[in-house]
């Protein structure tokens, strides 16, 4: 009776595939999880599952954008969400609903503790056929990125940051305001 939901970088490419290989997961979602996982939470809470309506009744929301689900032995794909244009709106990931001291470093991509992952952009303009990144290349702003450094080390005494990004070098300005920003704290 748990709710299964999966996501990531594999529904963003291959969306129909991804659920057509496991009925396993409830919904797979695709795009910007900010903005789909609490769409979809809702649509569910008020809707119940696609498909499970009463004869007649009205059929919900369905499909949602970024939703991917099973309905009568067929996939569903929703359309393509919004992409969230200003990364500078979303807040701070909640950290402090997890213990961030008892996380530890992958190995070799650490050098002290304690540490954690930040993203300061997302996606990539390139098409390269090997790579998972969305072909839409957003970033923050150095003041943002800037804030939530200053927010990990000043609230987590965080001394050790990976960034996540696929392209993070890619705005030489952006990384030149960013740096001297690092570099004046």
């Amino acid at each position: 009776d748990i709710l299964i939901v999966a996501g990531g970088p594999h529904p963003n490419l291959m969306k129909k595939e991804v659920a057509e290989y496991t009925r396993a997961f409830d919904y797979v979602c695709f795009g910007d999880g900010e903005v789909v996982i609490p769409r979809l939470l809702e649509a569910h809470e008020r809707h119940g599952r696609p498909g499970t309506e009463p004869p007649g009744a009205p059929t919900g929301p369905w499909p949602l954008p970024g939703v991917i689900y099973w309905q009568d032995d067929e996939v569903v794909v929703g359309p393509e969400p919004q992409a969230i244009e200003d990364l500078d709106t979303l807040p701070l990931p909640a950290r402090e609903l997890v213990d961030m001291y008892r996380y530890r470093p992958s190995i070799g991509h650490f050098r002290q503790e304690p540490c954690t992952t930040m993203i300061m952009s997302r996606g990539c303009p390139h098409h390269c056929t090997f790579c998972v990144a969305a072909d839409d290349f957003r970033q923050r702003s150095p003041a943002d990125a800037l804030a939530e450094v200053d927010h990990l080390v000043q609230r987590w005494g965080i001394r050790d940051i990976l960034f996540y990004d696929e392209d993070l070098p890619r705005n030489r300005d952006f990384m030149v305001a960013f740096c001297e920003g690092l570099i004046d704290r």
